[in-house]
């Protein structure tokens, strides 16, 4: 929260991975920080990640469509994060359960992917749905690098107003270093203590520093 400040933030979305729990917590230091939070999740889905946005508990639901039910129900907002980034087909019936689409993914942009983000831009124009963008900060480095600048708002009701009616006046962007989100998998595989993945990251991780350098 200091570092959200310190960056010029006037609030922050919070989406951990299937977890909720850190939010509480997450609400006490926002407040006396003066910072608008966003309570929410990033559930895995079988149509991929959906990030739910103004939730009151934990989503559990991994079916898709449940998940966004149980989204709504807590009068929360369901995004379709880095679409392009997903392995499952965008369909039609996906498109009409969800409320914002990610337009900028502060991860999103590599070379196998380069058109990512604006690809996720031409399907919110074509769907006409409403627009979100995340930083997808794994560390504290990235907080702020993809952000969606709104109308003066002075709760999260309004801000959830702001959102839902497509009130948003421009993504403030800047694409985050390719070794920083292997670093993230290392993290993650260093915590499941799968040593030959790690070997694998790690190099890879060196290579894409290299890269970085230059």
């Amino acid at each position: 929260m200091k570092y959200a400040k310190l960056k010029g933030l006037a609030g922050v979305a919070i989406t951990d991975h299937n977890k909720f729990d850190g939010i509480f917590e997450a609400l006490h230091l926002a407040k006396r920080e003066g910072l608008l939070l966003v309570p929410g999740m990033e559930i895995v889905t079988n149509k991929g990640d959906i990030i739910g946005l103004f939730l009151k508990e934990e989503v559990t639901k991994q079916n898709f469509k449940d998940a966004i039910r149980d989204i709504k129900r807590q009068g929360g907002l369901a995004v379709l994060p880095h679409p392009y980034k997903r392995t499952n087909e965008i369909t039609s019936s996906m498109l009409d359960e969800i409320d914002l689409i990610e337009v900028f993914n502060a991860r999103g942009e590599r070379s196998s992917m380069s058109d990512c983000n604006v690809k996720a831009q031409e399907l919110a124009l074509n769907s006409g749905k409403a627009i979100s963008a995340g930083s997808d900060a794994h560390f504290l480095r990235e907080i702020g690098r993809g952000c969606v600048d709104v109308q003066t708002v002075s709760n999260i009701q309004e801000l959830k107003h702001e959102l839902k009616t497509n009130q948003v006046k421009r993504i403030v962007y800047r694409q985050s270093s390719a070794h920083i989100e292997v670093l993230s998998q290392i993290v993650k595989f260093y915590k499941l203590r799968d040593l030959n993945i790690l070997k694998n990251l790690t190099l890879k991780f060196l290579n894409s520093v290299k890269k970085d350098a230059y």
